[in-house]
């Protein structure tokens, strides 16, 4: 392969962009047709342009039939944006394009060539796998006790590669087990659970097809039936993608089969890869592009459009880290600003003791901001986990900023709602709604297998009950309850009238911390480690709680966020988002906040606890001893994509004691950004700081 260096004169002029591409751009979208082409396209630097004036091209120049092209992006609305814009430059022949998801694309060719091909919905699915895997449990002889060492995410990933390999044997399970989570205790044992449980939804959920299916069964016809591979390639002459960087080994096949291997025009940023932990494979489709389109051609769009000077060259140092691994630096983008590009503010980095200290200097910002003509909607708040967003959200709604999170208000989370639930119920037992919500849930004594009371006892109780409230009627139907249902009733009470009596004689953060343990307890036993995202949103709760006088204020409070936030518009909002939740996106001035070791890098990337991380052995300018770790690869993707969707201002804060009162040193990606001195002197006297005390004070930190 040879990176692209032919002079546009050899290639047919292309009039309706012309005027609208830089010379990058204009030769990706007037390449060659008949080979492959990836287009490496830095942050900002017009992926969508290129990839909509090349279906254009393909039209107007190359006089092809848009019914014979194929548009693949990994959302509908990406699809139909495409399909907009093209139509802008095209007119109405642009619906004519096949323009759709990977997925929506697959099952359709299924669909022509087999009889009866029906989708299973998310909710049975996910049913039948946990029946499933507890069926396989059974079989196993594991104790009920430690089922949870292994994961269900992980057992659901294990199981998705499987069926992608299109392996079944218990040594090609335990392979892959030790190859994805060494630390976790895969052995012989676990295998067989995994090829049996893997046997067992196959055969319930059969004839259905879920979302693996339909790739995995599109591969199978198109590698074994010749005929059908013929007609449906002799269906098309083209095949555009986007988001290269994010698809499987799987979808790439079955789209370079589509492609004949050569009519392939793909267009992604590895640099911007989020999702290996769902299958992404940027290695080989990217890094390996070589191995597997011998001769294709490599394009790279290194020009940034969206962002000042400043931003770009903090961006450029920290992606730059990345490609330090052998094998890498040929698809290193040299990142620049356009020529009429402002330098900018300098990036502003600061650090805090905590959590509530960082969300009041944001505060600051943010009013400042406001006051010098800034809007709203102008602004981004990004962390890397919902958890980080909740106090953000409180403060910029108490001072009547609107803003609005891109996955609901904090408090309307399903796991913050439970344990809610169970202190509102132990402060009020008459409150009906609070007892809808948790009579279902398990105290921590209680066993998975026989903790559920059951939709059928809450309509006995609301039928056959007497008395006022729900608690009331529960009582009047426990005499008469079968044995089994009355000691899962009793065990209930039992724990609310646990928590009454810690509210009688604890302060209130200490009985919301101590249900919030208990919760968790109930987490890890029915999702294993991968409880890790709903144990860090439940996090907050008992400092949140501490900020208010007593407990039916803080409820207003929580009240008032949830309902407003079904109420608030993102177009005239400042929008709270997790970082993975905006790619793509941008906006003149991004917040980057929990910019610290065990948050972004998450500790779950560093392979360490966030109690041990800050154990890292830094230097002294901060940066940890360079090596190269896939999982931390994934994560400097996600702080180079906060930093490239601010236009013109950044600002970068982090917080020196987590919600968990663990101590953490400043985040290696402030280093590696090669910010000036002046920007992160704060940051850099904190970091002083916090190697003073760890040579002093190492074990009690």
């Amino acid at each position: 392969m040879v990176e692209a260096t032919i002079p546009l004169t050899n290639l047919q002029t292309v009039s309706h962009s012309a005027l609208t591409l830089d010379s990058e751009q204009q030769a990706a979208v007037q390449s060659p047709i008949d080979v492959p082409v990836l287009v490496l396209a830095g942050a900002g630097a017009g992926k969508t342009l290129v990839l909509v004036h090349r279906l254009a091209h393909l039209i107007i120049d190359r006089h092809m039939l848009p019914q014979k092209i194929i548009a693949t992006t990994f959302t509908r609305s990406a699809a139909q944006e495409i399909k907009d814009r093209l139509a802008k430059l095209v007119g109405p022949v642009a619906m004519g394009v096949r323009a759709s998801t990977i997925h929506s694309l697959c099952l359709g060719i299924l669909r022509a060539y087999l009889r009866d091909v029906q989708v299973i919905e998310q909710y049975p699915q996910r049913k039948i796998l946990r029946q499933t895997l507890e069926e396989a449990y059974c079989r196993a002889g594991v104790p009920e006790g430690s089922r949870e060492r292994i994961g269900w995410k992980y057992w659901v990933q294990w199981l998705e590669w499987a069926r992608m390999e299109e392996v079944s044997t218990p040594d090609a399970f335990l392979a892959q087990m030790q190859l994805s989570r060494p630390h976790y205790p895969a052995n012989a044992l676990y295998a067989d659970i995994a090829a049996d449980l893997l046997g067992g939804y196959m055969q319930i959920k059969k004839p259905l097809y879920d979302f693996t299916d339909i790739l995995v069964a599109t591969r199978r016809l198109l590698r074994a039936d010749v005929a059908v591979r013929e007609a449906v390639t002799a269906s098309i002459s083209y095949v555009v993608v986007d988001e290269w960087q994010d698809t499987d080994h799987v979808q790439s096949e079955i789209l370079g089969v589509l492609a004949g291997q050569k009519n392939l025009f793909v267009v992604g940023d590895p640099d911007q890869s989020l999702y290996t932990w769902r299958s992404a494979d940027p290695e080989r489709n990217v890094y390996g592009w070589t191995d597997t389109y011998p001769g294709g051609i490599l394009y790279k769009l290194n020009t940034n459009y969206r962002s000042t000077q400043r931003i770009v060259g903090a961006a450029k140092a920290l992606i730059h880290h990345s490609y330090l691994n052998e094998g890498r630096a040929l698809y290193e983008k040299n990142l620049r600003v356009n020529d009429r590009a402002e330098q900018g503010v300098g990036i502003v980095a600061s650090y805090h003791w905590s959590a509530g200290d960082e969300a009041k200097w944001m505060l600051e910002q943010i009013g400042g901001l406001l006051q010098n003509g800034c809007r709203p909607e102008d602004i981004y708040v990004l962390h890397r986990t919902n958890a980080g967003l909740a106090l953000p959200e409180e403060l910029l709604s108490n001072t009547g900023i609107p803003n609005v999170s891109t996955s609901g208000s904090y408090w309307q989370n399903g796991s913050v709602q439970e344990v809610l639930g169970i202190v509102k119920l132990a402060y009020d037992s008459d409150n009906d709604e609070a007892f809808q919500l948790v009579y279902d849930i398990p105290s921590p004594q209680w066993e998975l297998s026989t903790r559920r009371l059951g939709r059928v006892f809450l309509k006995e109780v609301e039928e056959q009950g007497q008395g006022t409230s729900l608690w009331a009627k529960m009582l009047s139907i426990l005499p008469m309850a079968r044995p089994f249902r009355r000691k899962g009733i009793v065990d209930f009470m039992n724990y609310i009238d646990r928590i009454k009596f810690a509210l009688a004689h604890q302060a209130l953060t200490d009985v919301v911390a101590e249900v919030a343990a208990d919760y968790s307890e109930y987490l890890k036993k029915r999702e294993g480690p991968d409880a890790v995202e709903e144990l860090e949103i439940l996090e907050p709760l008992p400092f949140m709680v501490a900020r208010y006088p007593d407990w039916p204020s803080f409820i207003a409070m929580t009240k008032q966020l949830s309902e407003a936030a079904s109420l608030r518009k993102m177009e005239t909002s400042v929008v709270l988002s997790t970082i993975h939740r905006v790619k793509g996106l941008e906006r003149k001035v991004v917040f980057g906040v929990g910019m610290s070791e065990g948050i972004l890098p998450h500790w779950m990337a560093t392979g360490e606890s966030i109690a041990t991380a800050k154990r890292s052995s830094f230097s002294r300018d901060g940066m940890p001893p360079s090596s190269y770790n896939g999982r931390i690869e994934d994560e400097r993707c996600a702080a180079y994509v906060l930093l490239t969707r601010a236009k013109e201002q950044l600002y970068l804060s982090g917080v020196r004691v987590s919600g968990a009162k663990v101590k953490l040193p400043p985040s290696r990606f402030i280093w590696e950004m090669e910010l000036d001195k002046e920007a992160t002197a704060g940051v850099r006297e904190a970091l002083a700081a916090f190697q003073k005390e760890e040579r002093g004070e190492h074990e009690d930190i």
